[in-house]
């Protein structure tokens, strides 16, 4: 099965989880997409088309927003899985509703919150001070949810 595995990225965690999606799917044939290096991929010839972002403030990017926006009527003729990376447990459930169509949610035969990361290494000033402020913390935090992704590639399989 062709697979497309589409990503917004910032500090990437998002790209990170596509690369650990990526090598679940050893089976298939995977290319892996950062919407900021390759704009608007084409899905022309894919079977399986993976779209994922993280969510700062309480946003999706605007890149994977305008991702889905753009292709919508093509995806909703493919296969698809989505993803999010975030760490506010809360409120993932609304994330999620407010980073992807609703149809196309509804059409996705699986998504995932994958966990997230805070690598404040990455992040610039500004936003290690809000980090530092909001979520209390002065180290790096990884939180990825791996079996959360193992789940999620055995439904999209």
């Amino acid at each position: 099965m062709r697979t497309a595995i589409i990503y917004a990225s910032k500090h990437g965690t998002s790209g990170k989880v596509a690369d650990i999606i990526s090598g679940k799917l050893s089976a298939h044939d995977v290319t892996v997409y950062s919407l900021a290096k390759n704009g608007n991929p084409d899905i022309g010839c894919y079977d399986l088309v993976i779209i994922g972002g993280p969510i700062y403030a309480g946003n999706p990017l605007d890149a994977m927003k305008k991702f889905c926006e753009k292709n919508l009527s093509d995806l909703l003729q493919k296969k698809v899985g989505l993803y999010l990376c975030c760490m506010n447990k809360a409120e993932q459930q609304s994330y999620m509703e407010n980073s992807f169509p609703e149809e196309l949610r509804k059409h996705s035969s699986a998504s995932v919150i994958a966990g997230g990361e805070m690598i404040l290494e990455n992040m610039s000033f500004f936003e290690r001070l809000i980090v530092r402020f909001v979520a209390k913390t002065k180290k790096s935090v990884s939180a990825i949810d791996y079996q959360a992704i193992d789940k999620f590639v055995e439904e999209i399989k």
